[in-house]
């Protein structure tokens, strides 16, 4: 890990996160899928839109289908 943070580093990548804990006031991922859930997720674009956020707070924004 060491020496992979070296490298990044040497390139003028920024260091890897290795000790990444919840964020405050983020959602617990089951407090995610619970919103995910509800009706209003479906029928609320406002709601839709704050639950989508809150996604983003817990997740980041990589796009992750690609890998």
């Amino acid at each position: 890990m060491r020496a992979l943070q070296k490298v990044r580093s040497y390139y003028g990548d920024k260091p890897i996160p290795v000790d990444v804990g919840p964020v405050d006031g983020a959602p617990s991922k089951e407090e995610l899928s619970a919103m995910v859930a509800k009706p209003e997720y479906q029928s609320d674009p406002a709601f839709r839109a704050k639950v989508e956020k809150a996604f983003e707070q817990v997740y980041g924004t990589a796009d992750y289908t690609a890998m």
